[in-house]
């Protein structure tokens, strides 16, 4: 119960306790008024009208016109005249009662009604004794008019005065009220100030000192927030060309490759600028890093402009790796489409070294990344593919490890079709694991496909389904089963990848999928960083539509590549996901901001890729405590 709702139904019971206790003061002194008066009536007509009846001397006819006549003129039960041995000469009682007053109100308000006497003589003589008895059901009536009449008063009056308390508590306490707002804001890890202070002493104390933490809160994160971008700076950006250094590179390639899904597939090209000394010393430092600056402006514009247009392929990570070396990985993309793309690289970097000098030589060597593959594989045989191109005519090199062809594009379709057609997607299961209380955080879930002979993993068949064009269709039944499926954790996560969410009809597709029915436990639908930072007015609008309908987000491969981290405020995911060696990587000023950041705003930092036991330690000491990957199936079973 609010203080508002407790202090009005305090002070509102009280103000009718109030009113009733008046009322029933002002009607019992009115009962009081009308018994009085009964009596009073009856004692004066009875001495007035034995004086009248003094005057008859004796006529008994006379009598009993001048008693029907004060009867009649009157309200009156009864008039009695007795002889002086009280034998009854006249009586006049009241026939019919004309007042309809209700039997509740006769049983609750009793009245009596006194009969009053008087000595009726001729001269000094006594003719006999008058008997007076007023009317009660008059007096009833009475009564009940003016209770009506206080009822209504008093309902009014208690009606009015409890419309005004509550007006006057409003306006007292509407300071609380934004002072609970405040606090359900800093809850939702929005950090928010209030402006006009309660003119009352302790609510402008609270007010003050809520204004003052909130602020030191956005100071702190602020603080954080610019700390981690500086140093991400330095960490993450080659200072001669701004383009992407090597520990970017690797933790970008190791975000990839050691998830559960691990579906890294398409090209890794290392560009090698040969002899770039000799260019130094015959061209000048200057010159030369102008050289490479113009070498690293070009790539970057040719590759979006010029090359992956035509791929209908826009993403890519672009990395200069040391002074001579820089690295582009492109996804999703065919071994004939890598080739076309260092043929037509090696011709555009020729042309623009050539008005340079004649000393340097370009080589690019490049290896096509399948699924499976891990980091090491991938840097040793892009660095024999640049081998290869010395050697080579062309100055270029593409080679590519003998993988098995689980299934052609043709049997690929068919399996999918069929997949779908049979309701064949199904899920696997990854515990996310605290290692604080080795208790299940949550479970994430990844997709699978049953076919008759085996269970094809995300790595297996996602990659086919990219290139085929049917991942809106698998994730739509994933989606739909989800919803539908019962699950014994209470806390469940799911990924979904930028080529299903990029779609502005798949906005559409979820916000519908959750409306008619809900879960009944809690989903938390992942996004990636990428997605967020380069298209975060897009991001909000579909982490509004999961809010919309009881849902919570969580990022997921995330490396710290923004340059402004209020999103994290903004939009308060529930975790943030990272590859192991994001965390164990870092240096600690870094991660203590990042930290801070994750504290401020409630959120909770998880470790990715764990899959051997001598990493948990290193975790710990780096303070991170929630892990997942194949080792917490051994830590924790459901």
């Amino acid at each position: 119960m609010s203080l508002k709702t407790l202090l009005f139904s305090i002070l509102s019971t009280l103000m009718i306790l109030l009113w009733s206790a008046t009322f029933i003061a002002v009607l019992h002194n009115e009962k009081n008024e009308i018994q009085t008066e009964l009596y009073n009536n009856s004692k004066n007509v009875a001495q007035s009208l034995s004086l009248t009846l003094t005057n008859a001397k004796g006529d008994k006819t006379l009598m009993e016109t001048m008693i029907n006549a004060v009867f009649d003129g009157g309200h009156f039960n009864q008039i009695v005249l007795t002889d002086m041995n009280h034998h009854i000469l006249y009586n006049r009682i009241k026939e019919i009662n004309e007042y309809k007053v209700p039997k509740w109100f006769k049983k609750l308000i009793k009245l009596t009604s006194p009969t009053a006497n008087a000595n009726v003589s001729n001269g000094w003589s006594p003719l006999g004794i008058l008997y007076v008895q007023n009317d009660v059901e008059y007096a009833y009536d009475k009564l009940y008019k003016i209770f009506i009449q206080l009822l209504i008063i008093y309902s009014v009056a208690t009606i009015v005065s409890i419309i005004i308390l509550k007006i006057i508590l409003n306006q007292i306490l509407k300071p609380l009220e934004k002072i609970k707002n405040q606090a359900k804001e800093i809850i939702n890890k929005k950090f928010v100030t209030i402006k006009k202070m309660s003119f009352i002493k302790e609510l402008k104390d609270v007010t003050i000192a809520l204004n003052k933490m909130v602020e030191k809160l956005k100071i702190m994160f602020e603080n954080a927030n610019k700390e981690i971008v500086k140093l991400k700076q330095k960490e993450y950006i080659d200072p001669l060309t701004g383009l992407k250094n090597r520990k970017y590179y690797i933790e970008k390639l190791n975000s990839l490759i050691n998830s559960e899904e691990n579906i890294l597939e398409g090209v890794n090209i290392f560009i090698m600028i040969k002899n770039l000394e000799e260019a130094n010393k015959k061209l000048g430092r200057i010159k030369t890093d102008n050289l490479i600056k113009e070498i690293a402006k070009n790539i970057e514009f040719f590759l979006k402009s010029k090359i992956l247009p035509d791929l209908n392929n826009t993403d890519f990570i672009f990395a200069r790796l040391n002074g001579s070396e820089f690295a582009i990985f492109i996804p999703n993309i065919t071994k004939e489409e890598a080739q076309k793309i260092l043929y037509l690289l090696h011709n555009h970097m020729y042309k623009l070294v050539k008005k340079y000098t004649d000393i340097i030589e370009i080589l690019i060597g490049a290896f096509m990344i399948k699924s499976s593959t891990n980091l090491e594989e991938i840097l040793s045989n892009t660095d024999k593919a640049v081998a290869m191109a010395a050697v080579n005519q062309e100055k270029t090199a593409l080679i590519e490890t003998q993988a098995h062809v689980m299934y052609s594009k043709e049997e690929w379709k068919e399996i999918l079709l069929e997949a779908l057609k049979n309701d064949n997607i199904d899920f696997l299961r990854y515990n996310a694991v605290d290692l604080k209380n080795n208790n299940i955080h949550h479970k994430t879930l990844s997709l699978c496909l049953k076919t008759e002979n085996k269970t094809l993993k995300y790595s297996d068949f996602i990659p086919a389904a990219i290139h085929l064009d049917m991942i809106d269709e698998i994730y739509k039944n994933a989606i739909n089963k989800l919803i539908n499926l019962k699950f014994i954790s209470k806390k469940i996560s799911f990924k979904l990848p930028v080529e299903f969410i990029s779609k502005t009809n798949n906005f559409l597709y979820l916000k519908k999928a959750f409306i008619n029915k809900k879960p009944d436990y809690e989903l938390i639908l992942e996004l990636p960083e990428k997605f967020i930072i380069e298209d975060i007015d897009t991001a909000r609008e579909l982490i509004k539509i999961f809010k919309q309908n009881s849902l919570k987000f969580g990022i997921y491969n995330f490396i710290a590549e923004s340059k402004d981290f209020n999103y994290i405020i903004d939009l308060h995911p529930e975790f943030i996901k990272s590859d192991k060696n994001f965390y164990i990587n870092q240096k600690s000023e870094i991660l203590t901001h990042l930290k801070n950041i994750a504290i401020t705003t409630e959120t909770d930092l998880i470790a990715t890729g764990v899959n051997e036991e001598k990493y948990i330690k290193e975790l710990q000491e780096k303070g991170i405590y929630i892990i997942q990957g194949s080792i917490t199936d051994k830590i924790k079973q459901d």
